[in-house]
């Protein structure tokens, strides 16, 4: 019988191959290899530069996004909580609470306000100690404030302002409506400093010689390292930003002089620019975010760096020739230095495509450039990769991998699912004694017993909405037993929170019926996720579970589809029979009391 092929049966070692390439070729036509080297690193060197750039200018842009994207999510998430009656905004105690512990989450915003439609304001600002003050003021006689609100509403979604004055400092703002029942009630509004966002852009220019600048147009600037140090006398209102003249850098204040030089080819605007000893290179492109008009990020560096990467190039070719007879023995060593990297990212990438993250090692750095590179760009992505498992459940994914036979298996098909709603009772009044970390450390301690209760079970944890957890079960694995696994889900947290001595007490509804499940999103975010009436009628029946509160740590409602799927295995007890919006006949809710025998 012969023996089955191996996946490596006929396939070139690399540290052959790159002997026989490297040393044979260049023993047998060394001119010829040592022209189209030549050619290949003009092109490399220049497509590196390019790259380079690229990513400077886009470390930058992250950098400028991660100070402000937070901002966004704050004043959705108030404006969404606002609107499902999580905060009272007529209760000044719980909204001031909500923006003490929405700043505490994200140290980049420099403060939070909430306007109410006659022009009222509550302001929580962050301190240059890192504490909170909050301001109280009316503007119902303010004209433009008025103004303001209304352009808010109209929007109808979150809008970025342009630099504003206010108080002695310059900041960005981002606002967003408040709809209730399709009632206006209010504004609110986040800020980043400007000088948060010149601390952000300085802080990745460390043992670096390039120094990064985002501009308004050519003459003002957003966000500069010498920015924070600055007088701020000459700022106003109606002049929030320093012109690019008053910031004490020499390249910059004769950026707008300087004679652009756009390249289709790369992209950039390329300026040549001289501070009387050293000339500069300015590398900026124009982006159309945050409500700006003609927002520029760019970075400049010494030309001599830029000429040196083409002196290196000539000094390699040179050097090559002179080391000619060398050449043979050295490639078979460099052969051999390669491969072990090259094989040790093969398998690490392999072991990414299996999503085994935990068991992979960081690659060693490699004393050659591009391997180095490419060991280090490899590790960033092990880290984001990482960052990225936190967010994306690891369990789904894979799930979803394994079950790839040709069928789109995360495509939107309806099926019967039991989903699950928590809720974490009494959350604002013990939010309210409790500081914004404290607050955060307890919602993950909560979020991790509910997770590990829902993966005992094989469940899809859908989404945190802020103290609450919804999941479902029975996608994308068919489970048959899904309204058990629910059920058996909950009976696991009252057992975790009796063993662990938890003070914290919840609610939770479970609701069987059809849902569509699938991928739902935009191609820029999708998510995994199930939507329809039962998803409505299981938040109705948390709602429910309030009522039927009677002091014990866990209370469990089911819907009569659920107890009636469960009731051989699960000791349950009618609770009476509710209405509940959005149905015409009323609904016999249960209790799960626990387990039989």
């Amino acid at each position: 019988m012969s023996k089955p092929k191996s996946q490596t049966e006929g396939k070139i070692s690399i540290t052959i191959l790159l002997a026989t390439a490297i040393g044979g070729l260049v023993a047998i036509a060394v001119s010829v290899v040592l022209i189209i080297s030549a050619l290949a690193n003009f092109r490399n060197t220049f497509e590196l530069m390019q790259v380079s750039a690229n990513q400077t200018i886009d470390s930058l842009e992250r950098q400028l996004d991660s100070q402000l994207k937070p901002a966004r999510r704050i004043v959705e998430y108030i404006a969404s909580q606002a609107m499902r009656d999580k905060i009272d905004l007529d209760n000044k105690r719980e909204v001031i609470t909500t923006m003490r512990a929405s700043l505490g989450t994200t140290s980049d915003l420099t403060g939070i306000a909430i306007w109410r439609p006659d022009g009222r304001e509550i302001q929580v600002r962050r301190t240059l100690k890192n504490r909170f003050v909050v301001y109280e003021t009316d503007n119902s006689d303010n004209a433009l404030v008025k103004g303001f609100l209304e352009t808010i509403k109209k929007s109808k979604k979150p809008i970025w302002s342009v630099p504003l004055r206010i108080d002695g400092l310059s900041f960005i703002s981002i606002s967003a409506p408040i709809f209730k029942k399709g009632k206006f009630i209010g504004v609110v509004s986040a800020g980043i400093s400007i000088s948060s966002l010149s601390h952000a852009i300085a802080s990745i220019e460390n043992n670096t010689s390039f120094t990064g600048y985002v501009l308004v147009g050519d003459q003002y600037v957003l966000a500069h390292k010498n920015i924070p140090s600055l007088p701020q006398k000459n700022l106003s209102f109606e002049k929030p930003l320093h012109r690019i003249d008053d910031i004490n850098d020499a390249v910059l204040s004769k950026f707008a002089s300087a004679q652009p030089r756009d390249l289709d080819t790369t992209g950039f605007d390329i300026r040549n620019i001289s501070d009387g000893k050293t000339q500069y290179v300015a590398l900026s492109r124009s982006l159309s975010k945050y409500g700006i008009k003609q927002l520029n990020i760019g970075v400049y560096v010494p030309r001599e760096e830029v000429n040196g990467q083409l002196q290196r190039m000539f000094l390699s070719i040179a050097v090559g020739m002179a080391l000619l007879l060398a050449a043979i023995i050295a490639a078979i060593i460099l052969a051999r230095l390669v491969s072990r990297p090259v094989k040790k990212i093969s398998a690490a990438a392999s072991r990414v495509g299996a999503l085994e993250l935990d068991q992979i090692r960081p690659l060693a750095p490699s004393r050659i450039r591009e391997l180095d590179q490419q060991a280090r760009s490899f590790n960033q992505m092990l880290d984001a990769l990482k960052w990225f498992e936190a967010y994306v459940p690891k369990r789904l994914v894979r799930r979803l991998i394994e079950q790839q036979d040709g069928d789109d298996v995360a495509s939107s098909r309806e099926e019967e699912l039991t989903v699950m709603f928590t809720d974490i009772i009494g959350f604002t009044a013990m939010s309210e004694n409790l500081s914004p970390s404290d607050t955060a450390k307890m919602l993950n301690e909560h979020f991790e017993c509910m997770n590990e209760c829902i993966q005992k079970t094989d469940g899809t944890l859908d989404k945190y909405i802020g103290d609450a957890v919804m999941a479902f079960w029975g996608a994308p694995d068919r489970q048959h037993d899904h309204a058990l696994r629910a059920c058996e889900t909950a009976i696991c947290v009252m057992e975790t929170l009796a063993k662990n001595n938890s003070k914290v007490r919840i609610k939770i509804a479970i609701h069987t019926g059809p849902l569509i499940v699938g991928n739902i999103g935009s191609k820029a975010r999708m998510n995994y996720t199930v939507i329809g009436d039962t998803v409505n009628t299981c938040s109705r029946l948390e709602k429910i579970a309030g009522e039927l509160d009677d002091g014990r740590k866990v209370t469990v409602v089911l819907s009569d589809v659920c107890a009636r799927a469960v009731q051989d295995t699960f000791v349950v007890e009618p609770a009476g029979n509710y209405q509940v919006r959005g149905r015409a006949q009323t609904v016999t809710v249960y209790r799960l009391l626990g387990r039989k025998n």
